[in-house]
């Protein structure tokens, strides 16, 4: 497999990492019905491609108006 190209797995990852970028890998794993330690190292090689969790608020969520 290309070293760069994302499985399913990294998806849904990257989907639980959208609803709560600082869930401990613990839950991850609960929630993707996966080992902690997978988790983990799914999660490094995220980062060893250039994945960065960041936040952002959401406007509208704010009660401000959206750009």
């Amino acid at each position: 497999m290309d070293s760069g190209a994302l499985s399913d797995l990294d998806h849904r990852l990257l989907e639980a990492l959208q609803l709560d970028g600082r869930a401990p890998f613990s839950h991850l794993a609960r929630l993707l019905d996966l080992s902690e330690r997978t988790v983990a190292r799914r999660y490094q090689r995220l980062r060893g491609l250039g994945l960065r969790i960041v936040g952002q608020p959401d406007p509208a969520r704010l009660g401000l108006p959206e750009r």
